[in-house]
Parts: C-alpha cells; structure tokens; sequence
C-alpha cells in the first residue's frame, strides 16, 4: 500500500475506533447496533490495543462505499435541506471531521486509479470513478449533510471485529495477520459479489 495512504487509513481507523469506544462508553442505544454487541469488548481496550487495531491495512469504516446508486444520487445535489440527525453522545462536529476525512481519503485513492488501494478500501469501480470526477466541496458537503452513512465495516459480524479487538489485546501478531487476510478476502468477495 502506498506508504501515505497507509498513514492515513491508520490515522481514519484510530478515530474511527476512539469514536465506538465513546459511543460504547455513553450511548444507552448506540446509533450503530454492532457498538451494542461488542460494547465489552470496546470499552476495555487500552491504547496499546486501540493502536493495533487502528493498523489495520483496510478502513474500518464503510460509507456506502459499495452503493452505487447512492453514490450517483448524492454526488450531484447542491440542498438537500436538513442534515441528517446525528444521536450520539459523540460529537456530531468530531463525526463529521472524520467522515471529511475518511471521505478525502477515498477522493485522493480514486485519483491514483489503483484497483489494489480501492479494493483494500471496499471501494466499487463505480464508486472510484464518481469520486475521480468530485470537487472537494462536494466532498465536505457529504460528510456534513451524511455523517449517519458512515458505518462500521462488517456491521452485521460483530464475530469478526470481537476477533480483531481481541487479538490486538493480547498483541498476537500472527491472529492480526491472519484476520488482515480475512478481512482482504471479505472486502474482495463483497465486491466480486455485487458483480462489479
């Protein structure tokens, strides 16, 4: 991977993970039901821990990334009226600076037309080719108006990420690895899937 995009996938990944931790922490319902499931699990990470899981080779998150239609929708609307409603004790203003930047991140990969870095990002071919042609405005604009679409990954497998969180507690490099190719053949599997 691109040693840059690496850093920023690491840096996205950690603020992704800080923000369920507080979501597991103070929502009485997690707007995300996989921070329910896994909320144990969360909440005792340590920072050595959050560190390991935040260096994942693959985002964390997912932001309709696989949505082609959505993505067609919202890529051209110029007011769309109110933003959606953000119900968490986490700041709405934290959630969306990282969604801008989960978002800039995709925007800079589908400048670099490569197919590896899009697929490590669960990224269509669609969704690679509607952010090439988007202004960074549109960019902030979605963060802002969609902060609710960004999504943990895997939502439905709480299995995967209590594997995860559980093998960057006790430092086990080899589980990592090996939940790293799960994790790559799960991404490529759900976009050979939905036939793109």
């Amino acid at each position: 991977m691109d040693n840059r995009v690496e850093v920023e996938v690491h840096r996205a990944n950690g603020l992704y993970i800080e923000m369920l931790m507080d979501m597991a922490r103070h929502d009485v319902q997690p707007i995300f039901s996989l921070v329910g499931k896994i909320r144990p699990e969360l909440v005792e990470l340590d920072l050595e821990s959050r560190l390991r899981v935040s260096q994942r080779p693959y985002l964390l998150t997912d932001f309709r990334f696989k949505d082609d239609p959505w993505w067609l929708a919202v890529q051209g609307m110029k007011d769309e009226g109110e933003p959606t409603v953000w119900s968490s004790h986490y700041p709405r203003a934290a959630a969306v600076e990282l969604a801008r930047r989960t978002l800039t991140l995709v925007w800079t990969v589908a400048g670099l037309q490569s197919s590896r870095l899009a697929i490590r990002l669960g990224l269509s071919p669609m969704t690679v080719e509607i952010f090439s042609r988007m202004k960074l405005e549109e960019i902030e604009r979605i963060a802002e108006r969609h902060v609710v679409e960004m999504r943990p990954r895997w939502k439905e497998q709480p299995a995967i990420w209590r594997r995860l969180i559980e093998a960057a507690r006790r430092g086990d490099l080899h589980a990592l690895q090996s939940i790293d190719l799960h994790g790559a053949q799960l991404l490529a599997r759900e976009l050979m899937g939905r036939g793109g």
